[in-house]
């Protein structure tokens, strides 16, 4: 069986950091958004975030809460279509660190304002059936690749870890799920290591190992100025 591979920009919808949606309190975002997905034609879209919904390089007291303010309002109108993993520049500032206020409040705050009741700090996938009405159902899973990492010079690098790895073979084995089409998102990449310094997944062959002839299609993020040809297959 062939797996599609679909990498998405960060800081949608624009992949360069310059156009992010959140890049200063001036600009418009709800109104950006809508004019990439009119609402009143969205009835069957699904948004799907990988991460970095914020670039967090902002000078200032919890700049970053600022930013995920202006996040929410621009995709408040979309709330009940959005699935959203997180990315390293979501939970840290300028994408390196780690901070923990910054993890809860977009469990906590960000993500439970537009309805997403999950916590991705317990680092335990999401599952959700989507479907569109013609009885089509998928599978989408969401994981949290981002690390709290010890060491500065460890650059963003992510890692699922062996409690999220043993809960997505759990999910991949429900029978429930058996005959659903499936799709694996997170913000790392994830079949193997970056070209640019850092940001590589750490257990990227672990993860694969799981994923191989049980998923459809992995969608993830990639760091700024790298591209995938894509669809690919291994």
């Amino acid at each position: 069986a062939k797996l599609a591979m679909a990498s998405l920009p960060a800081n949608f919808p624009a992949a360069s950091r310059k156009n992010s949606i959140v890049r200063d309190r001036n600009t418009n975002c709800s109104a950006r958004l809508s004019r990439s997905v009119p609402i009143e034609e969205s009835r069957d879209i699904r948004l799907l975030f990988t991460g970095d919904i914020i670039d967090n390089f902002k000078l200032g007291k919890r700049a970053w809460k600022g930013q995920l303010k202006l996040a929410e309002e621009a995709l408040a109108p979309f709330r009940s279509k959005i699935s959203i993993v997180p990315g390293n520049h979501d939970i840290g500032f300028g994408g390196i660190g780690y901070s923990g206020a910054c993890v809860e409040y977009f469990d906590d705050s960000f993500l439970s304002a537009l309805g997403i009741g999950h916590k991705f700090r317990t680092k335990r996938p999401f599952t959700k059936v989507l479907e569109n009405g013609n009885g089509n159902k998928v599978l989408l899973v969401g994981l949290n690749s981002c690390l709290n990492t010890p060491n500065p010079l460890d650059i963003a690098k992510g890692e699922i870890g062996e409690t999220q790895r043993t809960w997505l073979e759990e999910i991949l084995k429900d029978p429930a799920y058996k005959a659903l089409p499936k799709i694996v998102c997170l913000h790392h990449i994830p079949h193997r290591r970056a070209r640019d310094f850092g940001m590589s997944l750490n257990d990227y062959k672990e993860l694969m190992a799981i994923v191989e002839k049980r998923v459809d299609a992995l969608v993830f993020s990639v760091p700024s100025g790298l591209r995938e040809t894509l669809p690919s297959t291994l």
